[in-house]
């Protein structure tokens, strides 16, 4: 186990994580920049602040991010379940290759443009079933999501 301690107040120009096989507990990351590359294991991240833009990557295991404020995210997830609860500003792309995507965002409908595409399992935007490769919404923030075997569920709160 390898425990870092830092200040609340500390604000990152650039974070960078690698990892091989190892479950992560992160209490709270802000950056400007992410790195964060696991092989295998589960991460539990509670707060995550990325101003300018992140790249998170995973070979197998579950990813819960619990709060937070993410820019412009490329998101690729191999083999295992995705919780994401955050405002997502910009850009930003999440697949999964086998297993559910459940995207809770802070904000108003008409803050998001929301593209989803699936190949097997269920698509759910704003509690309505969705087929096909469609987009929801004019916002500003754009959001692309995919599974190739799994359940797609996106809201609002």
């Amino acid at each position: 186990v390898i425990t870092f301690t830092i200040p609340e107040a500390i604000n990152f120009d650039r974070v960078s994580v690698r990892t091989g096989a190892v479950d992560a507990d992160i209490e709270s990351i802000k950056t400007a920049i992410l790195t964060l590359e696991m092989g295998v294991g589960d991460v539990d991240i509670e707060h995550l602040e990325v101003t300018n833009y992140g790249k998170v990557s995973t070979g197998t295991g579950d990813i819960e991010i619990n709060s937070g404020c993410m820019n412009d995210m490329n998101m690729g997830f191999g083999v295992g379940d995705v919780d994401i609860d955050a405002k997502m500003t910009g850009d930003s792309k999440i697949s999964v290759g086998v297993g559910d995507l459940s995207l809770v965002l802070e904000g108003e409908q008409s803050d998001y443009c929301i593209s989803a595409s699936k190949a097997i399992g269920a698509c759910h935007i704003h509690g309505f079933d969705v087929s096909g490769n469609n987009s929801y919404g004019v916002g500003a923030n754009k959001i692309t999501a995919s599974s190739a075997v799994g359940e797609i569920s996106i809201s609002l709160k």
